[in-house]
């Protein structure tokens, strides 16, 4: 019943880690391997492009068609650079659904309350060109030496409503513009200076990891100045820095109003960014109280104890060696 059904998602805390995309994503595999959907379609990549549609679809609908998609696809594909499709595109993909004339109609008579009859769309359906979603997806990895701490805050927000008040304050705001651009140059100014450091570890990954080793024992911030043969450590200021003003420009997103990073991460990510090693710290994904992430060169512990301290509990992760889905027979 729905009154059941909302005190279980009630009951259910939010970790703002993408795990409604990874359910939604696992479930919409499982059933479509399951049924053989996609076994029509001859190349493993087409077969991965409509499963993907099928789970952005999917998890879409549970968000009102709200967010980026970015977490499904980073299901679907693995740690990457991607840039979202029109949002448009998924109407003209349900729509297709909703009109398609089915072959079959399976109806299951024996059942007390009406069933509707299920509606079967071929694959290939899903792989024209005016269904294809319009998004971009580029493979991307950490440098080395380079790891990431996920942090599980004991709060959480509503991401479609905090999306939603930022597509309405982006709209009426007439500085809203400047600062979406402001904030996009200083991502790519971020993502630059990874792919330089992650460029010099594969030119000189002996010097490279050395310094990093040097470094990681200091705080990033008393780089500032320092000079060696790589050129590591203006590097590695440098992209604190730009860090620094993506930070800078997400809370100033609603004037204040919407807590895309909230106050009490805001002092939470200021004292983490001064543990030794950390490159930068933020939170992930529509922003909010629900996470909070740190990029280091440096020992994890001291950011564990004091995220502990915080009642925030650390996750360590790693890249594993298959990117994205592994569907496996058993």
């Amino acid at each position: 019943s729905s009154s059941s059904s909302s005190s279980l998602s009630s009951s259910i805390r939010k970790t703002g880690l993408g795990s409604s995309a990874a359910l939604t994503t696992s479930l919409a595999v499982a059933i479509i391997t399951s049924f053989n959907g996609v076994d029509e379609l001859d190349k493993p990549e087409e077969k991965i492009e409509c499963i993907h549609l099928i789970a952005q679809i999917c998890h879409a609908s549970a968000q009102n068609k709200i967010g980026s998609g970015f977490d499904v696809a980073s299901c679907i594909y693995g740690s990457g650079r991607y840039r979202r499709f029109k949002p448009e595109r998924l109407s003209v993909v349900t729509d297709m659904i909703e009109n398609y004339n089915s072959p079959l109609s399976l109806v299951d008579t024996s059942l007390s309350i009406p069933v509707p009859a299920p509606v079967f769309v071929p694959a290939s359906a899903f792989l024209s060109p005016s269904l294809r979603l319009d998004f971009q997806f580029t493979p991307w990895c950490l440098p080395a030496c380079v790891r990431i701490l996920l942090g599980d805050v004991e709060g959480g927000s509503a991401t479609p409503a905090l999306v939603s008040s930022v597509l309405r304050w982006k709209q009426t705001y007439p500085e809203a513009e400047r600062i979406f651009a402001d904030l996009n140059a200083a991502n790519e100014e971020f993502r630059l200076g990874l792919d330089e450091l992650a460029e010099i570890s594969r030119l000189n990954l002996t010097a490279y990891t050395r310094l990093l080793q040097q470094y990681s024992t200091r705080p990033i911030a008393e780089l500032r100045g320092v000079e060696d043969e790589l050129g590591l450590a203006p590097l590695l200021t440098r992209i604190r820095d730009s860090f620094l003003r993506i930070r800078m420009y997400l809370r100033s997103i609603g004037g204040g109003e919407i807590p895309v990073e909230p106050a009490e991460q805001t002092s939470l990510l200021d004292l983490t960014m001064g543990v030794e090693g950390v490159i930068c710290a933020g939170v992930p994904g529509a922003g909010g109280y629900d996470a909070i992430f740190a990029l280091t060169i440096g020992s994890l512990e001291p950011l564990e104890q004091i995220w502990e301290s915080h009642n925030v509990c650390a996750l360590p992760l790693t890249e594993t060696v298959h990117r994205g889905i592994d569907i496996s027979q058993s």
